[in-house]
């Protein structure tokens, strides 16, 4: 990822009403920690993964219809595209082909998930828009290309 293409956290997100986080396993960042000082209301995603991601994602589109939310991901492996894999079982793709697509998807990732390659993306696979990476605490935020279309 091209360093000169990262900007402030404040510069490169739309505006938004707040977020919805995961419950990190032991092997993800802890988004958690990002969040120490933010504000807007967040929205917190249990770890148990045998809720119903599209009845999940219809409760928080019913609930937030008017807003913007920022969506956070955890994922396996990354690709500057806004390609991501998980551990296989397709629950953070069916969620996110449920929600608003105006609403902010973003992966958080350690430096090492960042594939130095493009990934396969199946037709199941949703991009994210921005990557997170948590590089011992000190975060950064870099745009993917190409951009997804967010109209609504």
């Amino acid at each position: 990822m091209d360093p000169s293409n990262e900007r402030s956290f404040a510069d490169i997100l739309p505006p938004h009403d707040g977020s919805i986080i995961y419950t990190s396993l032991k092997n993800e960042p802890s988004v958690l920690s990002f969040f120490a000082l933010y504000t807007k209301p967040i929205v917190i995603i249990p770890p148990n993964k045998t809720t119903d991601p599209l009845a999940l994602a219809n409760f928080y589109t019913e609930k937030h219809k008017h807003d913007t939310l920022l969506v956070f991901c955890p994922g396996r492996i990354f690709d500057i595209n806004g390609t991501r894999h998980g551990r296989g079982g397709g629950w953070y793709d069916r969620f996110l082909s449920h929600i608003p697509a105006h609403w902010v998807r973003i992966g958080v990732l350690f430096p090492a998930q960042l594939s130095p390659t493009s990934l396969k993306r199946q037709p199941w696979d949703e991009p994210m828009d921005f990557l997170l990476i948590d590089q011992k605490g000190t975060w950064s935020l870099s745009e993917v290309a190409p951009k997804r279309n967010r109209e609504t």
